[in-house]
């Protein structure tokens, strides 16, 4: 019930911020939001994940690992650092930046209220299935 209620709130502040701008600065707004949670996190997610489960069996292999990784990180900074001058007085990047901070903020409200981390223990668990490979030897064999 408070999951539905918080996204009504969250709808209802970009109804009322789409009601006073118009459809391109919306667009901009939402694609700097984005960059920063979508692009970048997943990229600093990935590097963390291979860093600490070195050996994690995954499904696929990025060559020349970590300049992939590298170059993305920096064609989305430069997008990024551009939204700015693309749309002069707009101001996507601070607004992106204020809705991370009220993100933030409603993350520490809900860990306060939860007593999660870091207000109480850490609870992560970096145990995975591990999938056999399949020139793996059978059990028992």
């Amino acid at each position: 019930m408070l999951g539905l209620a918080t996204m009504g709130v969250i709808t209802a502040i970009g109804f009322l911020i789409g009601r006073h701008t118009d459809l391109a600065t919306l667009i901009q707004l939402l694609t700097t939001v984005m960059v920063i949670v979508q692009a970048l996190a997943q990229i600093v997610a990935l590097s963390v994940l291979r860093r600490r489960q070195p050996t994690l069996r995954r499904p696929y292999r990025m060559w020349l690992y970590p300049l992939p990784s590298i170059v993305a990180f920096v064609g989305w900074c430069v997008i990024y650092g551009y939204a700015d001058k693309n749309s002069p007085g707009r101001h996507p990047i601070e607004w992106s930046l204020a809705w991370l901070a009220l993100g933030c903020v409603a993350f520490v409200i809900w860990a306060r209220l939860e007593k999660v981390w870091p207000f109480g223990e850490r609870e992560i668990s970096e145990e995975y299935v591990t999938v056999p490979t399949p020139d793996a030897e059978p059990a028992g064999a």
